[in-house]
């Protein structure tokens, strides 16, 4: 009689009615005090109605009981998750792996630990299913966990060097897309031990194609190249990504932080691959100094843009970078000239002023709001 009444009251929360649910509740559930069912219920009703406080209190004390019914179970997970009440929900996990589908709720305890913060206990799990089921993601899964626990300041922990060695497995033995976040993480674990050549020597070798698009490659390549100190190579890398993508602002900002006219390069820098369409070459020479030569860049690469782009979609990002590198310039006359080109060019553009906002002045503005519109 509970378990059905219990049923029935589910089913009106779950619709809504919960003036219908209360008051079948409080007529069943003092003839059954003790019923989890009805105890679920309960806790279910009370969230439902927004009273988190109660609901919190009556869900963490039934995840201490042994409840076995399958509707109890679902909605004390439910609540324990709504009521960010981590400590029970990993108990009531830990009570129910044995009991119900073992792998689906180990994984949810992992998260559940990670959500926790409490990540040795996160990678113990992760090692568990390891083991039962082997699966590069749950090996992915045991070095996020180890990652998390070294401190950010440490570059030998024992924990690095460990995870080194599984992902570099976990990118030999994965062959599908898992390889793309195993190879990333990879190049990432070799940055924060410092180990930038051996990040630059992988990224370069015929498996740095696995971190993604060649975009993707490009930019890991020029942030590692940067770290490493070498500002030459990182500034043409750099720039051969933002050629490729002339709206990608993070290809500007890389491209403008490793100008150096300290470090000069030469010869070519190849990017090895198991096809043709996966290698690159980079002419290390071909990097820039100085800002009057990113000047000259972006303008070159505007109307390369100008000129080959799609008909309506011209992209905004080598004209902005104009605004950017005339500002760091401080060239104030060749800025607002540069504005209100940009404005009379993309002013059909919601953010076309937003774009601007940050370099205008007074005269700019008003130059803006005079002068005629064009496309």
């Amino acid at each position: 009689m509970a378990v059905k009444a219990a049923v029935r009251i589910f089913d009106l929360i779950d619709k809504g009615m919960l003036g219908n649910a209360e008051g079948m509740l409080e007529g069943i559930l003092p003839k059954f005090p003790n019923d989890h069912t009805l105890l679920a219920a309960e806790v279910l009703l009370l969230l439902n109605k927004g009273e988190l406080g109660k609901c919190r209190a009556k869900a963490e004390y039934l995840s201490q009981q042994d409840v076995r019914e399958e509707n109890a179970n679902k909605a004390l997970v439910y609540a324990l998750q709504q009521c960010c009440s981590w400590d029970a929900l990993a108990h009531t996990y830990q009570r129910l792996k044995d009991s119900h589908n073992e792998k689906d709720t180990m994984e949810n305890l992992f998260q559940t630990y990670v959500r926790m913060g409490a990540y040795n206990k996160a990678q113990q799990i992760a090692a568990q299913l390891q083991r039962k089921w082997p699966d590069p993601r749950y090996q992915l899964w045991v070095v996020q966990a180890n990652l998390a626990q070294v401190p950010h300041d440490s570059v030998d922990h024992v924990l690095l060097k460990l995870s080194t060695k599984l992902v570099d497995s976990i990118i030999v033995a994965d062959k599908g897309v898992l390889s793309t976040s195993a190879s990333r993480m990879f190049v990432e674990i070799l940055q924060r031990q410092g180990l930038y050549g051996d990040a630059v020597d992988f990224l370069c070798s015929k498996r740095g194609w696995r971190v993604g698009l060649p975009e993707a490659r490009l930019e890991m390549l020029a942030v590692t190249l940067q770290l490493n100190g070498e500002k030459g190579k990182a500034n043409a890398v750099a720039k051969q990504a933002w050629r490729r993508q002339p709206d990608n602002w993070t290809f500007v900002q890389l491209y403008l932080k490793s100008l150096s006219e300290e470090d000069q390069s030469d010869g070519l820098m190849e990017l090895d691959g198991p096809d043709e369409s996966k290698r690159m070459t980079v002419d290390v020479s071909d990097g820039d100094r100085t800002l009057a030569d990113a000047l000259r860049f972006a303008r070159s690469l505007s109307k390369v843009v100008c000129e080959t782009a799609a008909k309506g979609h011209v992209p905004r990002g080598p004209f902005m970078a104009e605004l950017e590198i005339l500002s760091l310039l401080g060239d104030v006359a060749q800025l607002r000239e540069a504005i209100v080109a940009y404005a009379q060019r993309f002013f059909r553009l919601s953010c076309c002023y937003l774009d601007v906002s940050t370099y205008l002045d007074a005269a700019s503005a008003e130059a803006i709001y005079t002068c005629p519109k064009k496309i």
